[in-house]
């Protein structure tokens, strides 16, 4: 199983995340891709680094945060998986892994995300599966 780990960098350092794929690696087979944690291809890059893991992906793993729906590229992450109909689970806080529509489920449901997440910060908007630049 490929995982992608889909969280807001403002909110998780490098302790948080390698714990995280420590955690995950444990609990399931398969890669885990963290972006923070990766080494990128000089050639090719960071952006194309997360866009070959996202499409790749089995699974996304969103971990909730304060600012998870306010960066682009979380959203973007989290909408090319809906897209894409890859399974979502969030990782919460207490290492419980939900899925949608569950007790724990971090995000009230919205329409445009089909029942994912709603509205918490910044309005979602249509998705047009652009890429957000990366800062």
């Amino acid at each position: 199983m490929r995982q992608f780990v889909s969280y807001a960098r403002r909110d998780n350092g490098t302790e948080r995340l390698v714990k995280i794929k420590e955690f995950l690696c444990r609990r399931n087979t398969g890669s885990v891709y963290i972006d923070d944690l990766e080494i990128h291809d000089p050639l090719t890059g960071r952006v194309a680094s997360v866009v070959a893991a996202i499409e790749a992906a089995n699974v996304l793993i969103a971990i909730p945060s304060e600012n998870y729906l306010q960066t682009k590229w979380t959203r973007w992450e989290f909408e090319t998986a809906i897209s894409r109909n890859v399974p979502i689970m969030a990782l919460l806080p207490n290492w419980d892994l939900v899925l949608p529509n569950n007790p724990g489920w971090p995000w009230p449901p919205r329409e445009e995300t089909r029942g994912y997440i709603g509205d918490v910060g910044a309005p979602a908007g249509k998705f047009d599966g652009a890429l957000p630049t990366y800062p």
